[in-house]
C-alpha cells in the first residue's frame, strides 16, 4: 500500500505510519506533561533548536532544555501536529514538514508553528527525531488570509478572463 501526502511525493505506507507513531508518542507525551517522554522521542544523539534558538544537542540535553520550556511557558499547554508533507532521504531516513498547533496553559493565544523534523529508524528499528526546527508563524490577519484563500483557489488564467487576465484579479 502506498500513501500520498499533501504535496503529492508518495511514501510506503510502513514509513507514514512510522513517522505518524512518532508524531503521536510526541503528541500523547506533549499533552501528558511527559516530558522524559518527550525527549525519548529523540535520538541519542539528536538536536533541537527552540524557537527562541537556542539548541540542545542529545536526548539529555533536550530533556533539560525542554522541562525549562515547561515550567516557562508551555506547562498546561496542549498540542495537535499534522504531516504536511513526507520526503523520504534515504532508507529509513526522511524529513517531515508538519503543522503544530499548542494553545492553553498560560499562553494568551494559541500558537501554530511549522516544525521541520529530520527522523530515522536505524536498523529498521523505532523512529525518532534527528533533528528538530520549530518555527512560530506569525499572527494571521484574517483579510490578506481571505484574500490569499481567494488567489489559491481561484481557476487558473483562462480564454473566458478578459486579456487572459487571472479570474481572481
Amino acid at each position: 500500500m502506498v500513501a500520498g501526502n499533501k504535496t503529492g511525493e508518495i511514501v510506503g505506507a510502513a514509513i507514514r505510519d512510522g513517522i505518524q507513531g512518532l508524531l503521536d508518542r510526541f503528541v500523547e507525551s506533549w499533552n501528558g506533561a511527559d516530558i522524559r517522554g518527550l525527549a525519548t522521542c529523540f535520538s541519542d544523539s539528536g538536536d533541537l533548536v527552540n524557537t527562541s534558538g537556542r539548541m540542545a544537542h542529545g536526548r539529555e540535553a533536550i530533556a533539560l532544555l525542554l522541562d525549562e520550556e515547561w515550567t516557562t511557558k508551555f506547562g498546561g499547554t496542549r498540542a495537535l501536529v499534522r504531516i504536511e508533507s513526507i520526503r523520504e532521504l534515504a532508507q529509513a531516513q526522511a524529513l517531515v514538514d508538519a503543522d503544530m498547533r499548542i494553545a492553553g496553559g498560560g499562553l494568551s493565544a494559541a500558537l501554530r508553528m511549522h516544525v521541520v523534523f529530520l527522523v530515522a529508524a536505524p536498523n529498521a528499528s523505532r523512529w525518532r527525531f534527528e533533528a528538530a526546527r520549530p518555527y512560530v508563524l506569525q499572527a494571521a490577519d484574517t483579510r490578506a488570509d481571505r484574500t490569499c484563500d481567494k488567489l489559491f483557489n481561484a481557476r487558473p488564467a483562462s480564454a473566458d478572463a478578459p486579456d487572459g487576465a487571472h479570474p481572481a484579479r
